[in-house]
């Protein structure tokens, strides 16, 4: 049975909780803890956790936890990973996607500062009072930045939009 390294076991535990990682998101986790973590280190680990029978590649370089039977990663976990390289200067000390009415929570190492990203569809509007009990700052997944708008909230808060294929950040409350 082949081992699986340290860094190896902890992209796994990622990739349990989100469903879906990029081999660029596997790197960019690693450079959060080694700066000079090549891109084929990344390839690597991904390769062994498809050998493991841990995951499957899936197009565009996507990996899946093995036991999960989708056609397609989610577009919005994957833009959710994204938010949380962004956000983090370390290795995330947790990371859950088991905590409605969010999409992904995770907390930061050294200030136990903790996010929580909220995915907003289309014209609806959303109340989130409750959150500002909970020790999250949130991020609004936006569709299009006038939806902020339709966001009620009085917790600590950022907007993401996709603009020109990049993430974009606006600062809420």
């Amino acid at each position: 049975m082949i081992e699986l390294s340290n860094d190896a076991r902890y992209i796994d535990s990622i990739l349990c909780e989100t469903n879906c990682l990029s081999v660029m998101q596997i790197h960019r986790l690693l450079k959060l803890s080694d700066t000079n973590a090549q891109p084929s280190y990344a390839e690597v680990i991904a390769k062994r956790l498809c050998y493991t029978g841990r995951a499957v590649m899936r197009d565009n370089d996507v990996l899946v936890p093995m036991y999960i039977d989708i056609p397609e990663p989610d577009p919005e976990m994957l833009a959710d990973v994204d938010i949380m390289l962004d956000l983090l200067r370390e290795l995330p000390a947790a990371v859950s996607a088991k905590k409605p009415p969010y999409k992904l929570v995770f907390q930061a190492r050294r200030d136990e500062s903790a996010y929580a990203v909220a995915i907003v569809k289309g014209g609806q509007k959303y109340a989130f009072t409750s959150f500002s009990e909970q020790a999250f700052t949130v991020v609004f997944l936006l569709e299009d930045l006038s939806q902020a708008d339709l966001i009620e909230t009085s917790g600590p808060h950022y907007f993401a939009v996709f603009e020109e294929n990049k993430l974009r950040y606006y600062k809420g409350g």
